[in-house]
């Protein structure tokens, strides 16, 4: 459920993420321009833009031609180094970390593989912690002087505003305390931690790609994936749209056999069980790569055998 914002506090703070979002998807631009695109008052926006030119965010560039007579307007554009954050996408079988900074370049990656015993997200905590400390280290390291915002994990699964996760990824249906487990074992060493469904992150950055490759905000998207499960995500109006329960525009454990094999989420017959990357990769005949190197690469392989049309990997769409 969407809320509106309360305080004079949090509406300033809307508008300086509005502001801040526009200047790093469109570039530098005059400071009419990002009043007009966000619909602010040009008053608003001055004052908005002094504060975070304080703050190191934004800073003026050069000036704006054809400006005419008078004191001469100046573009203004992000500093994206000023603030750098800890990225991770979590799967079953690795850590995928990257260092990101405000306008979303990544710096130092790794890719770290982890065993999770079945009904211990502890162990997926400690690989978690240390992958974490190594890559907050990194960034710290090659940007001197700025601000860690935080740590962000992309998993797979409904995630709860707790960072409670719902995945049989985890090696149990649920639900999983992965916040409070990585937050125990961190402390304040890479900022706060927050979860998110790897779907829901990936459909609004498909959706903020589009703004910019169209220059205005589609109505709403619709993305579906399967690499790591089959999931999906929904934004309508530029926000997350996961319904009252966390699982809009999730498909993969919804039952299309209702006699069919057990899931383990406790159903039967569930998508995921005929459209999933371990049912894709098997049929493909690639059962044996996934079991001796892991599901990632199994899928990788398939993507390379479909693009090279390959009959058994085409056939495996067509079951």
């Amino acid at each position: 459920m969407r809320t509106a914002p309360e305080t004079p506090a949090d509406v300033r703070r809307h508008n300086l993420a509005r502001v801040l979002r526009h200047l790093s998807d469109h570039g530098p631009c005059s400071r009419g321009e990002a009043a007009a695109a966000t619909g602010l008052a040009h008053g608003s926006l001055t004052a908005l833009t002094a504060d975070l030119v304080g703050r190191g965010l934004v800073r003026e560039a050069g000036p704006v031609p054809g400006g005419g007579r008078g004191r001469p307007r100046r573009h203004l554009e992000t500093v994206p180094d000023r603030v750098v954050s800890v990225a991770v996408r979590v799967t079953r079988e690795r850590l995928h970390l990257a260092v990101a900074d405000l306008a979303g370049r990544l710096g130092h990656r790794s890719d770290v593989a982890h065993s999770t015993p079945d009904g211990d997200p502890g162990a997926l905590a400690d690989a978690l912690a240390a992958a974490v400390r190594e890559t907050a280290d990194a960034a710290r390291d090659a940007h001197p002087g700025a601000h860690l915002a935080g740590t962000f994990l992309a998993v797979p699964g409904p995630v709860t505003a707790g960072g409670r996760v719902f995945s049989t990824d985890f090696g149990r249906p649920g639900p999983v305390d992965l916040g409070t487990l990585l937050r125990d074992r961190l402390g304040e060493t890479a900022g706060p931690v927050t979860l998110a469904n790897d779907a829901n992150l990936a459909a609004l950055a498909e959706y903020r790609a589009l703004t910019v490759l169209r220059g205005a905000p589609p109505r709403s998207l619709a993305y579906l994936k399967a690499d790591v499960g089959v999931g999906g995500g929904l934004v309508v109006d530029g926000r997350i749209e996961a319904g009252g329960h966390g699982v809009a525009g999730e498909p993969g454990h919804m039952p299309v056999a209702f006699d069919g094999p057990p899931c383990p989420c406790g159903g039967r017959g569930c998508l995921a069980l005929y459209l999933g990357p371990e049912a894709l990769t098997d049929a493909a005949g690639l059962g044996g790569l996934r079991a001796d190197r892991g599901t990632e690469a199994a899928v990788a392989a398939l993507g390379r055998a479909l693009a090279a049309g390959e009959p058994a990997a085409v056939a495996a769409l067509y079951l």
